[in-house]
């Protein structure tokens, strides 16, 4: 059932942060598992069609921010990205949905 909430738009402007580490999201690599297709493909459908205003990412270090930062711009998105490791952890709290 669709809450009153979700049918007035209430949760469009939500913002959630993605836990990203660059292998998960991709079927380019040495071996290809179900996981890296759904990953892929959840990644594309959220890109392609999310309203956020920002996008965030959880990530384990610094590098894997600049890939997801690339990975958004790949696709014409120029909303600003954000990310998260051990070190800033208390940031999330700004972010509507950890994934």
């Amino acid at each position: 059932m669709v809450s009153d909430e979700v049918k007035k738009g209430a949760i469009r402007g939500m913002t959630a942060a993605i836990y990203y580490h660059p292998e998960a999201y991709t079927t380019s690599g040495p071996k290809l598992m179900g996981r890296n297709a759904a990953g892929e493909s959840f990644l594309r459908g959220f890109l392609t069609h999310s309203q956020s205003t920002e996008f965030w990412a959880q990530v384990q270090n610094m590098d894997h921010a600049k890939h997801f930062a690339q990975t958004v711009q790949s696709f014409a998105r120029t909303e600003p990205v954000k990310a998260v490791d051990k070190n800033s952890m208390p940031a999330l709290a700004e972010v509507g949905m950890p994934h």
